[in-house]
């Protein structure tokens, strides 16, 4: 009896016990969960920056279309700010719409002209605005700052959070 007893002591050990073999299995399942997240969160980031590069190309040239018709001298200021005369249209999931106001900026009347562009995926609209004054010159543009600056807020409150 002593003999077999000292044989199984002095045996040496091959192979892994059950739980080396499941810590092992749980730390790999965590980690390629982790790694999955972060990569479908990386995915989705990229995704967001397609929609919102084709979102600023078609802003673009729906205000170029509308700096044309504006320089053109066929065509009036009438022309340009005629009610209906850039409708909203969609293409390819995304919303086009124009807004065209009488303002006033630092005492300067005129025409500001909001090109709109919404995608159901994309967190926010992206805007962009220009002035025109009654001399048919372009004073100020300005794109979209507060929406990036309100797009940066939410990431990093959903990073905070999370979500």
């Amino acid at each position: 009896v002593f003999l077999s007893f000292r044989c199984i002591i002095m045996r040496r050990q091959t192979g892994f016990s059950l739980i080396e073999l499941v810590v092992t299995i749980t730390f790999i399942g965590i980690s390629v969960a982790a790694l999955l997240a972060f990569f479908t969160h990386l995915a989705q980031r990229y995704i967001q920056n397609q929609l919102l590069q084709e979102a600023i190309v078609l802003a673009q040239n729906k205000m170029e279309e509308i700096v044309t018709d504006r320089n053109n001298p066929d065509r009036d200021i009438d022309y340009v700010t005629t009610a209906g005369r850039y409708p909203s249209e969609s293409i390819n999931e995304y919303t086009i719409s124009v807004t065209i106001s009488n303002q006033f900026i630092n005492t300067v009347q005129g025409n500001e002209c909001t090109v709109t562009v919404s995608h159901p995926s994309l967190d926010f609209d992206y805007n962009i605005i220009m002035f025109f004054n009654q001399n048919n010159t372009l004073d100020i543009q300005s794109n979209n700052y507060f929406n990036w600056l309100k797009y940066i807020l939410l990431l990093i409150i959903k990073l905070l959070t999370g979500g």
